[in-house]
């Protein structure tokens, strides 16, 4: 049997550089709190079982997909610190989940500090009892409810394999250590999946106006280029602009005009991040995203990110960051 082993460190010292670790997950990230954004994530990949630990100093809000191929548990490491997670605050009895390539939605407040484990389908699937009323709908769910014991268990054993494998990653050249490690991991998510408990829609359902945030949010993203209008954004929502402006408030803590400046300005930051020095010019890519106000614009873009539009601009930018995927392409191979 081939091994598939690593454990690492990936650092990120901009928002854009944290979208680029982000790969096998298929999201975009946007910046929503001011300040120079810092991020560390420290994982461990056994087999393409991977655990990993978050933290950000920054709030960030998540839109997209799910890894392809992947199942995911997840949830805070600082329970005061409450991460959002499709529209319900993940806890020990209450776990963040999504099937593969399942639509996800969350928002990492400032200084969040999270845990994640990527379990292979076959491996999750092979655990899951067909006789549990839930298998049919497991491809849906958002949360997992499960013991509290269980709950507590995870979040323990990803900071315990980690700390361990950080300091010590030549134990994972061991054929020996790595079955041992596999089978621990395997045992825990066959209790993950045959203990689920069957009421999981009391971890709360999507409401109407977090949906409503969800399609405002994803039409942006998808007309970037667009100078997209507060009442075209309430079509695409799907609601009224008076609902829209109170799911925004309700979810985002800001108004529908607030997230699009936001919005336009991380536009703004993305491309001046991902091209060399000189290529293209402040003035052209405000204009772009509709800052017609310059002086205006360049306060509110430093107010966000902590410097000048200029100044991103003079970074070059960061070419084959790694990401997560790499980490199954390019681990250590142990015949």
């Amino acid at each position: 049997m081939s091994l598939v082993a690593s454990a690492g460190r990936i650092e990120s010292h901009d928002i854009e550089e944290f979208n680029q670790i982000a790969s096998p997950w298929q999201v975009q990230m946007r910046q929503m709190s001011a300040g120079h954004f810092r991020s560390e994530t420290e994982f461990l990949n056994i087999n393409n079982i991977m655990l990993y630990r978050e933290r950000a100093n920054k709030e960030s809000m998540i839109t997209g997909g799910a890894p392809d191929g992947l199942f995911m548990i997840g949830g805070t490491l600082t329970p005061s610190n409450h991460i959002d997670w499709c529209g319900t605050t993940p806890s020990t009895q209450c776990l963040a989940f999504a099937a593969p390539n399942a639509e996800v939605d969350f928002i990492l407040p400032d200084g969040s500090y999270h845990w994640v484990l990527l379990i292979p389908e076959h491996l999750f699937l092979t655990h899951l009892d067909k006789e549990i009323p839930i298998t049919g709908q497991i491809q849906s769910f958002r949360h997992l409810q499960v013991r509290h014991e269980l709950g507590r268990m995870l979040p323990n054993l990803v900071n315990s394999l980690i700390d361990k494998y950080l300091v010590r990653s030549d134990l994972l050249t061991n054929e020996q250590e790595c079955q041992i490690l596999i089978s621990q991991l395997t045992e825990t998510i066959r209790k993950i999946v045959q203990n689920l408990l069957t009421d999981n829609d009391i971890c709360g359902t999507r409401h109407v106006r977090r949906l409503a945030v969800r399609n405002a949010v994803n039409y942006l993203i998808e007309h970037s280029e667009a100078l997209v209008t507060i009442p075209a954004l309430a079509r695409a929502s799907g609601a009224s602009q008076r609902t829209l402006e109170m799911a925004f408030r309700e979810n985002l803590d800001m108004t529908p005009l607030a997230y699009l400046v936001r919005d336009r300005l991380n536009n703004v930051h993305q491309a001046l991040s991902k091209v060399e020095p000189g290529a293209i010019n402040v003035t052209e890519v405000g204009l772009k995203y509709g800052f017609s106000d310059l002086g205006r614009f360049a306060t509110k873009y430093k107010q966000l990110f902590g410097e000048l539009p200029s100044t991103t601009l003079s970074h070059k930018p960061v070419k084959n960051r790694i990401c997560f995927l790499d980490t199954f392409a390019s681990s250590k191979l142990i015949q």
